[in-house]
This record gives C-alpha cells, sequence and structure tokens, in this order.
C-alpha cells in the first residue's frame, strides 16, 4: 500500500460482521447519518399518500364494477375478452404498484434509524384509514356519478399521488454530522464472562474499498480480523491493535494476494459480460448470506399465509353459519385491532426496548394463537374476542414485516433487499393459494386450510427464533476464543 493510499486510511468501530454501505461518506472525526427525524417526517406524510392513494382503488375494485358486467350483458365470449384486458390491467396496476411501495419503504428505510418503527407505524396507521373510508366514500360516489363517473373521479384522485411523490427528496440532501469514535473500548469482566480484558482493538480501513470478513492467526496468540480492505494492486493490508491477557500490544500487519482470496472478492464485481454486470446492479449476492435468504424466506411464507386467511376469514364465518351482520361485526374487529397496534406498537416496542425481529415474531405468535381457537370455539362472542386479537397480531406483523429486512442490511442494499422480499411474497403467494383452496374442496371445510396455514406460520418462527439463537452462540464463540 503506498503512502497516499495510506493517508486515505480512516479509523472506525464495527460492532457486528456486515457489508459496509458506501454511503454516507465520513471522516476521522464524524460520520454522517440520517436524520432519523426532520424532512423524515415529510417523507413519512408522502408515503401515507402514495401508498393510501393506490392501495384504495384496489380495495374496492370488485365493488365499483360488480355490477358493469350485468348492464352490458355480456356473453361468454365477451367476458373472455374482458378477463383477458382485465389481466392486463392487473400487471399495468400491478407494477405501478409495486414501483410506488418500493420507492416509499426505501424512502423511509433511509431516512430513519431510532424511529423507522414509528415511521412505519404511522404510515402503515394512516393506509389503513384509508382502506376503512374508502368503501364508503365509493358507495355514496357510484350512487351520485355511476360506476364510470367514480372510477373517473378516482383516477383523477391518484394523481395526487404526484405531490407525495415530489416530497421524495434524496437522504443525502438531510444528512447529519455526527462526531464518532476511532477506538471501540471492548471489556469482558471475570464476573461476566468469566475470561480476560480484550481491550483497543482497532482496524484502520479505507471508505470507497470492498470488504470481507478473514481470519488470521499469529503465533500463541489469536486475533480474528473482521475486515479485508482490497487495494487495485490486488493486494489486502490488515492493521489491528490488540491486548489478549497482557499489557504487549500485538501488531500485525498482512499483505494478502487477491487471487488467493476468493471469498473477498467474487467473479462477478471482474470485467465480465452483461449478464455480470446485471447481477451486481441487482445485488444478488446477497442471497449468498444465509441469514438473509432466511428472513426472505420466512417473511414471504408468513406474508402469503397471512394474505391467504386474510381473503379465507369471510368465507369461514359463513361456513359457522354467521350471518352477514355477525361476519360484519367480526371484520370490524379486526380492522379496529389491526389499526390500533399500527399506531401503537412502534412506541411499545421503543418502551421496552424490543428490536424489530422481536416484535414480528410477536405478532405471528399472536397470529397463530388467534387462528387456533378458531377451531375450537365458533361461538359469536368468542370469535369477536378472537377478531380483535387476530387483529392485533395482524397490525404487529403488518408494521415490522417491513422493518425485519432494513435492520439487517446495509442502505444502500435496501432497495435490493425488499425487492427480494416482494418477489418472495408474491412467488410464494401464487404457489400456496391453490393448495388451500384445494384443501378446502377435498375435505369439504376450512380445518386443514387453518391447520397448515398455522404450520407453516410456526415454522417461520422456529426458523427466525433458532437463526437468532444460533447467532448468540456464535458470538459467545467468539468472545471465548478471543480470552
Amino acid at each position: 500500500m503506498t503512502q497516499k493510499e495510506d493517508s486515505k486510511i480512516n479509523s472506525i468501530s464495527m460492532k457486528e460482521e456486515r457489508v459496509p454501505s458506501s454511503t454516507p461518506k465520513s471522516d476521522d472525526k464524524y460520520k454522517m447519518v440520517p436524520p432519523d427525524g426532520g424532512w423524515g417526517w415529510i417523507i413519512v406524510l408522502a408515503a401515507s399518500i402514495c401508498t393510501s392513494l393506490v392501495q384504495s382503488p384496489a380495495a374496492v375494485f370488485s365493488l365499483l364494477y360488480k355490477d358493469t358486467m350485468n348492464d352490458l350483458q355480456l356473453t361468454a365470449t365477451n367476458i373472455t375478452v374482458i378477463l383477458n384486458t382485465y389481466m392486463g390491467l392487473l400487471l399495468i396496476f400491478g407494477a405501478g404498484g409495486a414501483m410506488i411501495y418500493m420507492s416509499t419503504q426505501v424512502a423511509l428505510g433511509m431516512y430513519f434509524t431510532e424511529r423507522r418503527g414509528r415511521a412505519m407505524g404511522l404510515t402503515m396507521t394512516v393506509t389503513g384509514l384509508s382502506l376503512i373510508v374508502a368503501p364508503p366514500i365509493t358507495s355514496h360516489l357510484m350512487r351520485v356519478f355511476g360506476a364510470r363517473g367514480t372510477g373517473l373521479l378516482q383516477a383523477a384522485l391518484t394523481l395526487n399521488g404526484l405531490v407525495g411523490a415530489s416530497l421524495l427528496h434524496p437522504v443525502e440532501w438531510y444528512m447529519k454530522k455526527v462526531r464518532h469514535c476511532t477506538e471501540e473500548q471492548l471489556q469482558t469482566s471475570h464476573g461476566q464472562y468469566g475470561g480476560s480484558r480484550l481491550s483497543k482493538s482497532k482496524i484502520k480501513i479505507s471508505e470507497d474499498k470492498s470488504y470481507a470478513p478473514v481470519r488470521l492467526e499469529e503465533a500463541g496468540e489469536k486475533s480474528e480480523i473482521q475486515l479485508l480492505e482490497l487495494s487495485e494492486n490486488g493486494k489486502a493490508q490488515v492493521e489491528n491493535e490488540s491486548n489478549l491477557g497482557s499489557k504487549e500490544n500485538a501488531r500485525i500487519r498482512a499483505d494478502v494476494n487477491i487471487n488467493q482470496a476468493r471469498a473477498v472478492k467474487t467473479n462477478y464485481l471482474e470485467k465480465e459480460g452483461a449478464l455480470s454486470r446485471l447481477i451486481q446492479l441487482l445485488d444478488v449476492h446477497l442471497l449468498k448470506d444465509n441469514t438473509f435468504l432466511l428472513l426472505v424466506v420466512g417473511i414471504s411464507l408468513a406474508a402469503s399465509a397471512e394474505y391467504t386467511f386474510t381473503f379465507l376469514v369471510p368465507l369461514i364465518l359463513v361456513d359457522f353459519d354467521f350471518s352477514l351482520d355477525e361476519t360484519a361485526y367480526v371484520m370490524s374487529l379486526i380492522a379496529t385491532g389491526d389499526l390500533l397496534t399500527r399506531f401503537l406498537s412502534p412506541f411499545f416496542a421503543d418502551w421496552l426496548k424490543i428490536d424489530a425481529r422481536s416484535m414480528y415474531v410477536l405478532g405471528l405468535l399472536t397470529v397463530v394463537a388467534s387462528r387456533s381457537v378458531i377451531l375450537f370455539r365458533t361461538e359469536f362472542h368468542a370469535m369477536m374476542a378472537v377478531g380483535l386479537f387476530l387483529g392485533m397480531g395482524k397490525g404487529v406483523r403488518t408494521v415490522y414485516m417491513n422493518l425485519v429486512i432494513p435492520a439487517y442490511v446495509p442502505m444502500d442494499k435496501l432497495a435490493s433487499a425488499l425487492a427480494f422480499q416482494n418477489l418472495g411474497i408474491g412467488v410464494i403467494t401464487l404457489l400456496i393459494s391453490p393448495l388451500i383452496g384445494m384443501l378446502r374442496d377435498v375435505s369439504g371445510n376450512y380445518t386443514p386450510s387453518v391447520v397448515v396455514l398455522n404450520l407453516a406460520t410456526l415454522l417461520v418462527i422456529l426458523v427466525l427464533v433458532g437463526d437468532r439463537a444460533f447467532a448468540r452462540r456464535k458470538q459467545r464463540g467468539i468472545v471465548q476464543h478471543a480470552k
């Protein structure tokens, strides 16, 4: 490493192994961090406007056009043509809705860190309110303007989303400069871990490079180097200062040939064809992270199970011989519990210092417990209580489903990570929905379907809890190894 390159090296403290973000930039004394407020609350307003204006028309689509087919007295052939056109409309609507959803979720993830849960909760609350008021407003407009006039009014109203989109400013405009430490004091007392003292571990890195884990061992002592700097000339230089049970500082400088570190720099970063550049652009390498892959598959499976069950709830209540009014009461309680927990759960989590993944698991447990009660109690009053708790679990899941991935990946990988999550939800939903319907047709009731959905959700809970336990055990092993 040349003297010029060495002058670029900055000192930072690292707490966990994570692929570092290329933004924001920082210097020796300061680092740039998201505002975690300020213009971020305008982003919350913009996200609420955009998502509400997109999801509300979708929620009342069948209500708006249910009588149009009968009024036109269409034949079977004409209905087939209309169905194909309708599917084309869904593709266009789905593409636009996906772009809006992704842009707002990424913006919320970039603008907030500590208050990310509150921001997401407020956005989801406003969106939930819009879904509640949309049906009665649509019904009133249809009586006045008819289906076509109401459709035109909805299209005009949706254009107001451009106002919200104009508020989605780049986060770099509002980054804050804060002082940060160049050394992190790591201490393990005898009473806490029964081991020796680990102090002054400092790793110097360059901010405009790529990094990956590497382990170096010195005779008589073992030291874990967490970052490996890849320089342009194919060399890597690592510097470590440690005090492992003694007062002498060990200084390690190692030059590692990049050709011998295949796990550090992958082939797609080299000059390849268009496919390699596309893979790099889409951040496909994220799928090589086992924890990230588990999170994506788990969240996708749980979300698909929840979406499918939400669709089945009215049909299940009809199978229980509930009247139309009783079904409406239960559905209203589900919506009430959902809306309340969307708003209150982030404050509850901040008060008890619960992280996003733990809150998500708590929401899934509540949902599974509520679904299980449905299998044994079919009385109206019991179902009202079940509906309230089911809505509460659904609200927690809705908010924190969108926070688990942002809490794990770096800021500049957030868009790709959320894209993988949404892709997984779509694919698994397409696979699981026909299976649930098939079980209903074969058995004649929805009990097997609910059991399968509960088992799928329980599997996700076990995977998330097991991954967290494995990570903590691995961390304790690193501490014991460092002694």
